[in-house]
């Protein structure tokens, strides 16, 4: 069986207090992001985050799991399940 892979790629832009409402909505985002791959049938496999003088590129490789298999954060997976990639996905 072939792997599935995705990212999950979010691009942080670093703040002044006055626009941390824009930081807080792009992370809020991608907790959505994640919990959606997450419930269709994707498991994290590691995160990198990549800084500079003006943003933080995060980004998470997301693999379709068709075992059982408890992730922390991620809901189970279940072998009958095939997973599929969020409408929405990247």
């Amino acid at each position: 069986m072939a792997r599935q892979i995705t990212t999950v790629t979010t691009l942080v832009p670093l703040v002044t207090e006055e626009a941390l409402n824009r930081q807080l909505r792009k992370l809020g985002e991608r907790d959505s992001d994640l919990a959606q791959y997450a419930s269709n049938g994707w498991a994290l496999v590691h995160t990198h985050a990549i800084a500079d003088a003006a943003a933080v590129v995060i980004v998470t490789p997301v693999e379709a799991r068709r075992e059982t298999t408890r992730h922390p954060g991620f809901a189970d997976v279940h072998a009958s399940a095939t997973p599929s990639a969020p409408a929405s996905s990247l």
